[in-house]
């Protein structure tokens, strides 16, 4: 008989999840390109998708925008259930992407995690300068990693003959990423901050580890700002939009709040809820 015992007090974390098997080969198979609609993601994930496919004998069967109805949709949203029904019929490996902004990088590799649960080895195309968000989405979704190509910072204004030398250059890369699901090609730029020394004050504590969960917003022109600590180990922010223009750029306050919970709680067992004043919520 097996008994299981559950603490009530436990820290929740995400469940840890494994790539799904990598090919032997990539001849023959099907690799779909999924756009979410971000400046040149299509150009530069296309060309790459093409270029691995005359490497080695695939078929670029599908490119297709995230939207409902493969149109075009918000970024910052997972890919509708119909296209993700589509790739899963129409592809064997999929290109998705383009992660160059606070909350696209969320649900890019969101999708990218949602295809390798569902048997399609899937790699998320970032940018270096979002490196280090995806990293810490990736780890956040329990699939650390996660197969991610990184590419030179920006994509949007690039002009097309460049992003295509950029995809050229990264074929290699694409392919050992799809037929080995070892280590990504991501990695932290930086750790996440140890917890706290002794002889640290709590209030420098929290201001280190919120150096990474401010990141996670201040690429999209905001940032979060500490309104404070309840007895019950509540952190209260603020999110402060600079740009209203790219309000639909920074993550949705539940997830925000999710990702900063539990990176905080990393580095501060005590934190045990993060509550996020949202300007773009109305009460």
């Amino acid at each position: 008989m097996t008994i299981t015992i559950y603490a009530p007090d436990s820290e929740a974390r995400p469940e840890r999840n494994a790539l799904t098997p990598s090919p032997a080969t990539l001849a023959g198979l099907r690799v779909a390109v999924l756009d979410n609609g971000k400046p040149n993601a299509a150009t530069v994930m296309t060309r790459a998708a093409e270029t691995l496919a005359a490497r080695t004998g695939a078929t670029v069967s599908l490119v297709v925008k995230k939207g409902p109805g493969g149109r075009s949709a918000n970024a910052a949203i997972p890919c509708a259930d119909d296209v993700f029904q589509r790739v899963l019929e129409a592809a064997d490996v999929v290109v998705t992407g383009a992660a160059d902004c606070g909350s696209c990088t969320a649900y890019s590799v969101f999708d990218a995690i949602s295809f390798e649960k569902a048997g399609r080895p899937a790699v998320v195309v970032t940018t270096t300068k979002f490196q280090p968000i995806a990293a810490t989405m990736a780890a956040d979704f329990g699939v650390p990693d996660v197969r991610t190509l990184v590419l030179p910072h920006p994509l949007g204004g690039t002009d097309r003959d460049t992003l295509w030398r950029w995809a050229d250059d990264a074929v290699e890369r694409l392919e050992a990423l799809f037929l080995s699901a070892g280590p990504a090609d991501l990695r932290p730029t930086a750790d996440l901050p140890e917890a706290s020394a002794a002889d640290e004050t709590t209030d420098a504590a929290l201001a280190a580890a919120m150096v990474p969960v401010r990141a996670l917003v201040r690429e999209d022109g905001s940032d979060l700002r500490l309104l404070g600590v309840d007895a019950d180990g509540t952190v209260r922010l603020q999110l402060d939009i600079e740009d209203a223009s790219c309000a639909d750029c920074v993550m949705p306050r539940e997830v925000l709040e999710q990702v900063a919970q539990r990176m905080l709680g990393r580095a501060l067992p005590e934190v045990r809820r993060v509550e996020i004043v949202d300007p773009r919520v109305t009460v």
